[in-house]
């Protein structure tokens, strides 16, 4: 599991730019956008908007790259989504 957690750290803070390999193009901040994306299209391909309750289509991340990972690593961000998904349900239910 530390290795699956070090894969998610790495990938959150390091996207290089495609046209100057000198820049970084993420934040200073462990932001989880490997789960809900970097931009708004990104979040949108990953957010059930019609509902708009802010949930997360099942089982899914916004981050590209990690499909080379080790599974490990692409199963704790479904987690992370589930867990989100049901955090919210609970909080418009209470």
């Amino acid at each position: 599991m530390t290795f699956a957690y070090a894969s998610l750290v790495t990938h959150q803070l390091f996207r290089t730019d495609p046209r100057d390999m000198s820049k970084n193009n993420t934040s200073s901040y462990l932001d989880l956008s490997v789960l809900y994306g970097i931009n708004e299209t990104q979040q949108d391909l990953v957010r059930d908007k019609e509902k708009g309750r802010g949930l997360l289509y099942p089982d899914v991340f916004a981050e590209d790259r990690l499909v080379l990972v080790p599974p490990a690593a692409t199963a704790l961000l479904v987690l992370f989504s589930r867990n989100h998904n049901v955090s919210i349900f609970t909080s418009f239910t209470s």
